[in-house]
């Protein structure tokens, strides 16, 4: 009776073992379906939202400084940036940037009744300026220069 009794038992953790190791992956045999999340990049530098297209007018740089007020937001008082690569424009403020030079630059925001307009696109697009650091690499569009300082239309962290 023991040994009957040993076996059964014996026999069910080694049915409950085998069941347990089928089912491991509960996600196994999915498909995405979903498409790319953005989740693929390990640094999570990437974003899931649209980017601007390359135009010639744009430039690339790296963020040297970010002069932010909390009270501000979504707002961005300066940032400094290190040119890393030129606009190709001949004319226009853009013309004016050149590869290593380093330039504070503003950001324009349209205003509505004296407050940031959610409702303007542009605006929503800047909106990740307030979150850039030190090291950031960014790419954006001069819209003009004003006050011995760029502003701009719009900055965007640079896609790998």
């Amino acid at each position: 009776m023991k040994r009957t009794l040993m076996l059964a038992l014996m026999a069910a953790v080694m049915f409950t073992l085998g069941a347990a190791s089928a089912q491991e992956d509960p996600f196994a045999g999915m498909g995405g379906g979903g498409g790319d999340s953005g989740l693929a990049v390990p640094d999570g530098s990437s974003s899931i939202r649209a980017k601007r297209k390359a135009s010639p007018d744009m430039f690339e740089a790296r963020v040297e400084k970010v002069v932010i007020k909390d009270e501000n937001f979504p707002t961005v008082e300066a940032i400094t940036i290190k040119i890393t690569k030129a606009p190709s424009v001949k004319k226009g403020p853009a013309a004016q940037m050149k590869k290593g030079e380093e330039y504070q630059i503003g950001l324009y925001y349209e205003m509505k009744d004296g407050k940031f307009d959610w409702d303007n696109k542009t605006n929503r697009e800047n909106v990740g300026a307030f979150f850039l650091e030190k090291g950031d690499k960014v790419e954006g569009q001069v819209k003009e220069f004003k006050d011995n300082k760029f502003i701009l239309e719009f900055i965007q962290r640079k896609s790998k």
